[in-house]
């Protein structure tokens, strides 16, 4: 017996993905607590002011390469992840540290282009929500 299939073949994956980063801490992979501290590392690692001053203003321009923990950042872990197959990632990271559900709602609302673009969205939101129940 010959099983033939019909049709057409599944289309390659894309080349370009748009991936939107939404939610609170877990997303963003730090908090303020960590910013302070890469600041106070990179302030004790320099001993001359050029070269603080170099370090903060690479700081701002990559946090990802100086935040304390970005290394565990799972959406910047996917991220690469999706390079290294090949893929040219287009990333709109809107997660902020602290951020509630109804933050989320607002960002969302306020995005929709970014959300209905998106090939790919990661959400991770309502810690703080059940922190801010508990106080």
């Amino acid at each position: 017996m010959t099983i033939t299939v019909t049709g057409t073949s599944p289309p390659p994956p894309p080349t370009e993905i748009n991936y939107l980063i939404l939610g609170d801490s877990i997303a963003a992979g730090t908090d303020n607590a960590s910013i302070r501290n890469a600041i106070v590392q990179q302030i004790n690692a320099n001993s001359s002011l050029l070269g603080l001053l170099t370090d903060i203003q690479n700081l701002t321009a990559n946090p990802e390469n100086y935040l304390v923990g970005s290394g565990y950042r799972y959406t910047y872990q996917f991220k690469s992840y999706l390079e290294a197959k090949g893929h040219t990632v287009i990333l709109t990271d809107l997660s902020v540290p602290g951020d509630l559900t109804a933050d989320l709602l607002s960002k969302v609302q306020a995005n929709l282009t970014a959300v209905a673009a998106a090939d790919v969205i990661t959400i991770s939101i309502g810690g703080n929500d059940v922190l801010a129940a508990g106080a």
